[in-house]
């Protein structure tokens, strides 16, 4: 077992010993040893719940009336209110009713046209809920890029797209995420991307309608197969 005293173990001490000493300083506030203990106690020791499906990854200590929660919020969290209960490491406990509030993200449920070949730029229209103003689209993976997002309403978006004229072909996902961190959704295999051959025959990709799936899904209701067109 290491006997190096850790820098939680030398401030602790110290706030002991010499409580009143100034331990740090920068161009905003100054810390003894015992409030700069005091300060990273509260840190490591408050846990705040904000119920299911709602995850707190840490809190952060502000002062005695602030507490910061970095959360992350699960694709299938129960849309609504929420009550915030804090506990310090005293046991002592705070709650506040309905102070936080999982509202419904963004939906996709078809993409027309569903296809694009390479080198081309096509509008497509995206239909779902819940879009946001300022909603950011995106197509993970190269050759497929998005140009513009137009929200025509809550249920419809306007995307222009663009392929490279070495796009690989087959099936692609669609990542919509709301501003102000108001939901994301990754829909998958919702458009595809055609192949062109050597000899300019076209093969198109002949895509079933799909069906969006959220980026926890293990299966896609899309597929697609080659057809010649001439």
């Amino acid at each position: 077992m290491s006997d190096l005293l850790t820098i939680g173990d030398a401030v602790a001490t110290h706030a002991r010993v010499q409580p009143h000493k100034l331990a740090v300083r920068d161009s905003q506030r100054a810390l003894t040893f015992a409030a700069w203990h005091e300060r990273a106690n509260r840190l490591a020791n408050a846990l705040a719940d904000l119920g299911p499906g709602v995850t707190v990854k840490f809190t952060t200590y502000t002062d005695a009336g602030h507490l910061t929660a970095h959360v992350v919020v699960a694709a299938d969290a129960e849309v609504g209110s929420r009550s915030v209960v804090v506990t310090l490491a005293d046991g002592r406990t705070a709650t506040c009713a309905g102070c936080f509030t999982v509202t419904a993200g963004p939906k996709v449920t078809e993409v027309s046209p569903n296809e694009i070949g390479p080198g081309a730029q096509r509008t497509a229209t995206v239909t779902g809920a819940n879009f946001a103003p300022g909603v950011k689209v995106t197509v993970p993976g190269s050759g497929v890029a998005v140009t513009s997002v137009t929200v025509v309403n809550s249920t419809t978006l306007s995307v222009g797209l663009s392929t490279a004229a070495v796009a690989a072909p087959g099936p692609r996902d669609l990542i919509v995420t709301n501003p102000a961190d108001a939901g994301r959704l990754k829909s998958s295999a919702v458009f595809c991307t055609a192949s062109a051959r050597a000899n300019t025959t076209l093969e198109r990709p002949a895509c079933t309608r799909p069906s969006a799936s959220t980026e926890s899904s293990s299966s896609s209701d899309s597929s697609c197969e080659s057809v010649s067109v001439r």
